[in-house]
């Protein structure tokens, strides 16, 4: 197993146990049997290490387009709501930590990511101040109709 590879399954592991906030590098080099500066060479931060954690050692989200000739629509969706609930249960005990760390929610809400990570240069487009009301097809069926949160308009 590569220097890389033992990273990854420690900062997984690191992570997984402690929250991405808590986990430090210090920590899962150790745990992966390495220095510091080795897993710098790999990761040039801890915010890279997290997205690469997320993307090679966490339920893969794709193929999906591949679902349409192969199965009913219901059976689709079964699949995807269940790719994206492993998906869930595996990054969500890593990520909710910087929740509760402040400095930690605001700098993520505040930088971008690289521009090699990201493919563009600028920063992260803000999220929609509104609610996006469903669509007519939507209201016809049941259970996807967003949850009322007061008057609307």
């Amino acid at each position: 197993m590569s220097s890389r590879e033992r990273i990854l399954d420690a900062a997984a592991a690191v992570m997984l146990e402690r929250g991405i906030a808590r986990a430090t590098t210090k920590e899962i080099a150790r745990t992966a049997g390495c220095s510091e500066p080795l897993l710098y060479r790999y990761f040039p931060d801890k915010q890279a290490l997290f997205m690469d954690v997320l993307t090679e050692r966490t339920a893969p989200l794709t193929g999906w387009d591949q679902l349409a000739d192969q199965h009913t629509v219901a059976a689709n969706l079964t699949s995807i709501v269940e790719a994206l609930l492993a998906f869930y249960r595996q990054s969500f005990p890593m990520a909710a930590s910087l929740f509760g760390d402040r400095q930690a929610t605001t700098t993520s809400r505040t930088t971008a990511p690289p521009a090699s990570r990201s493919g563009s240069s600028g920063p992260s487009p803000s999220p929609p101040t509104h609610r996006p009301q469903p669509t007519r097809s939507n209201r016809d069926l049941p259970g996807l109709q967003p949850p009322l949160s007061g008057p609307r308009g």
